[in-house]
C-alpha cells in the first residue's frame, strides 16, 4: 500500500507540474531573455541628426515574429525607446505597426530623444526595444532583445512667442526694441494662454494703445482687437482673422501695473486687461542669474540682468550663452530672496522652489520679480 500511495502522489505531482508548466506557457515573462529579436540596426550605431533635412529617414527598426501560441488575433508592435540606464523606467513609444519594421525621420526622433532627456545638441544613448501585444486590448505583451542607439541631437523649440508694442509699453511702436514678450503657460494643454503683468502708460487716447507680434522686427502677424476700448474680448489679427491691421487695445485707466492675458487657442482668441494691485511690492536693486546653465553656483558665476527703466519690476538680459543644467533667480546677491521652478522655458518661480531645468543654447531671458514668471526664448539662427 506504501508503494501504491508513493506512486499516485509521484503522478498527482507530474500532472500538477504539467498542468502548472501548461498555465505557465500562456503568461508572457517580461525581463530576461528576449523572445524575439531585433534584425536592425546592429547594436551601436550611431547617427548624428541635421536639423536641416528633418523630413530624411533617420531610424528603421525591423524585427522577427514574435511567436505565440495557438492562433492569436493580430500582433501589433511597438518601437520603445528610453534613455540608456533607465531600464525602460519611463519608455517612450515611437510608434506602432502590425508589420515588422518601421522607420522615423529625423524630426521625429530628435523630438524624442529629447522627450527621453538626451542632451539637446550632443551626443547621447537610447535603448531601443520592440514590444508586441495581442488583441484589441494589448493583452500578453512580449519584448525583443534591447539595443543601444547613439544620437547627436540637435536642439528644437516648438513654441510660439509674442512681443508688445505700442505707446503704452516700453519700447513704444519701435518693433524691435527689446521688447516684452508674453509670458507663456508651461501646463501641458495650456500652452496657448500667455500673459504680461507690467506697468503701462494709461488714461486713453494715443499714449495708452498697444497690440503684439509674433516676430521681432516684422510687422506681420500682428494682433490687436476690434473692438474699441473694451477691456475685453476678440483677438483680430493680420493674417489670422483678417487681411487687413487691427485695432489697437488700450489702457483706459490711469497708468500703472496691469495683467493683460491672451488665449490664442484656434476657434476661442480672446484678451482681458485687469488692474494689477500688487506693484507695491518690494523693488530690489538687483535681480540676477545663478546656476550651472551660468557656470556654477558660486557668486562669481552669477549673471546680473538688466532693469526695465520704466518698470523697476521687469528684468531682462540677452544673448544668454547656457549649458544643459539648473538655473535660479536670485535677488540682491544673496539667496534671502530667490525664485525656482521645475519646467523648462516658462514658468513661475516660487521662493526656495526648484532648480529650473535648462537645455543649452543661447537664450533671451526676462523675468518679472512681482509675479516670479520667467521666459528664456532661444536665440535660433
Amino acid at each position: 500500500m506504501k508503494k501504491i500511495a508513493l506512486k499516485l502522489f509521484i503522478l498527482s505531482a507530474v500532472a500538477l507540474n504539467f498542468v502548472s508548466c501548461e498555465d505557465d506557457s500562456s503568461l508572457v515573462i517580461t525581463e530576461g531573455e528576449p523572445q524575439f529579436r531585433i534584425v536592425t540596426p546592429d547594436d551601436g550605431t550611431s547617427i548624428t541628426l541635421n536639423k536641416d533635412t528633418p523630413n530624411d529617414p533617420a531610424l528603421t527598426v525591423s524585427w522577427e515574429d514574435a511567436q505565440y501560441d495557438g492562433a492569436p488575433t493580430q500582433i501589433t508592435y511597438s518601437v520603445e525607446i528610453d534613455k540608456d540606464g533607465d531600464e525602460f523606467n519611463t519608455p517612450i513609444s515611437l510608434g506602432s505597426t502590425t508589420g515588422n519594421s518601421l522607420t522615423f525621420k529625423v524630426s521625429e526622433l530628435n523630438a524624442a530623444a529629447i522627450n527621453a532627456e538626451l542632451p539637446a545638441g550632443d551626443l547621447g544613448t537610447l535603448n531601443v526595444r520592440v514590444k508586441s501585444t495581442i488583441g484589441t486590448t494589448g493583452a500578453e505583451p512580449m519584448y525583443s532583445n534591447v539595443i543601444n542607439y547613439t544620437v547627436t541631437t540637435y536642439f528644437t523649440y516648438l513654441y510660439k512667442d509674442y512681443y508688445l508694442v505700442g505707446s503704452a509699453t516700453a519700447p513704444g511702436w519701435n518693433n524691435n526694441n527689446n521688447n516684452p514678450p508674453l509670458w507663456r503657460n508651461p501646463n501641458p494643454g495650456s500652452e496657448n494662454l500667455y500673459e504680461f503683468t507690467g506697468y503701462f502708460n494709461g488714461g486713453g487716447g494715443d499714449p495708452a494703445k498697444f497690440k503684439f507680434l509674433e516676430t521681432l522686427g516684422l510687422w506681420q502677424p500682428q494682433w490687436g482687437t476690434n473692438a474699441g476700448t473694451a477691456q475685453s474680448g476678440s483677438l483680430a489679427g493680420n493674417p489670422g482673422t483678417q487681411s487687413g491691421d487691427p485695432g489697437e487695445f488700450q489702457i483706459t485707466g490711469p497708468s500703472g501695473y496691469y495683467t493683460f492675458a491672451i488665449n490664442m487657442n484656434e476657434g476661442v482668441r480672446t484678451y482681458s486687461i485687469t488692474p494689477y494691485t500688487g506693484s507695491t511690492a518690494t523693488t530690489y536693486s538687483v535681480v540676477g542669474m545663478i546656476g550651472d546653465a551660468v557656470g556654477g553656483w558660486g557668486d562669481g558665476n552669477q549673471i546680473n540682468m538688466t532693469q526695465v527703466a520704466s518698470d523697476p519690476h521687469l528684468w531682462y538680459k540677452s544673448n544668454v550663452v547656457m549649458s544643459n543644467g539648473p538655473l535660479k533667480f536670485r535677488a540682491n546677491n544673496a539667496w534671502t530672496v530667490n525664485w525656482g521652478s521645475d519646467t523648462e522655458y516658462t514658468g513661475t518661480g516660487t521662493q526656495d522652489g526648484p532648480n529650473i531645468p535648462v537645455t543649452g543654447t543661447t537664450y533671451n531671458v526676462w523675468f518679472n520679480d512681482l509675479t516670479g514668471k520667467y521666459i528664456l526664448i532661444p536665440v535660433i539662427d
